[in-house]
């Protein structure tokens, strides 16, 4: 639990949520004193109870409802968009309704990477894997030390059948920050390379920026029963 002194300190950008007098959620945002108008969420919390009803995306939208300036706010709210609207609630608007998000975010702060790399995940879904690689090597050109890009560049490149690629922007992603998780495994099965995958700690292989994915976890599992990558890879085709 936080301290109390987020809440005191920070209570204009900090929100709490309650569900019959108990603790739901929070959210924690910080203004940036060396740039005024300039801030990002420090923490972010849903009780396990509550996860996958749409608590963090209420908290983020009273977020950007109060600050409409705040980039980051908009980039993780398009990932709920994302997430709750491809994997917990089907819903025909939330592609777009991310789509506007990430593009609101990159309007308000180009450089934002953590917006370039969930956007790069919406247009990998959407069709659009191959216009996602260009738009983060543009950006990766000028600011290639922020392994969020390569963390992008993992997903869009797995997308468009670039396997071996998607593990190279992987090893350059863990070499910028070695705790970074890109979800990598998926492009070792795709490629073949069983061997790799059945050498990975099982903490590596349930990661990524879509962790808990049933999928992954279900073609890790066949993996290891003996079931080829090939197979695996002609099954999700």
């Amino acid at each position: 639990m936080l301290p109390r002194l987020f809440f005191t300190h920070f209570r204009e950008t900090s929100f709490v949520a309650e569900d019959g007098g108990w603790l739901a959620g929070f959210l924690c945002g910080f203004l940036s004193q060396t740039y005024p108008d300039q801030a990002y969420v420090h923490f972010v919390g849903v009780a396990p109870d509550r996860r996958g009803d749409g608590l963090a995306r209420d908290l983020y939208e009273r977020s950007v409802a109060l600050d409409p300036t705040f980039a980051p706010a908009w980039a993780q709210l398009g990932r709920c968009y994302r997430i709750i609207g491809k994997y917990i609630e089907s819903s025909p608007g939330s592609a777009q309704k991310a789509e506007q998000a990430y593009q609101r975010a990159l309007e308000l702060n180009p450089r934002l990477t953590i917006a370039h790399k969930f956007y790069a995940k919406l247009e990998s879904d959407t069709g659009n894997a191959e216009g996602a690689i260009v738009r983060l090597l543009t950006v990766a050109t000028r600011h290639g030390n922020d392994p969020e890009l390569f963390a992008g560049l993992v997903h869009a490149c797995r997308y468009a059948g670039l396997y071996d690629e998607s593990i190279a922007a992987h090893a350059e992603a863990s070499r910028l920050d070695p705790l970074l998780e890109t979800g990598f495994e998926q492009s070792l099965m795709l490629a073949g390379d069983v061997e790799r995958l059945r050498e990975l700690a099982p903490a590596e292989m349930t990661g990524g920026g879509d962790a808990g994915i049933p999928w992954r976890l279900a073609g890790c599992r066949h993996v290891a029963i003996g079931g080829s990558a090939a197979s695996y890879s002609r099954s999700r085709r």
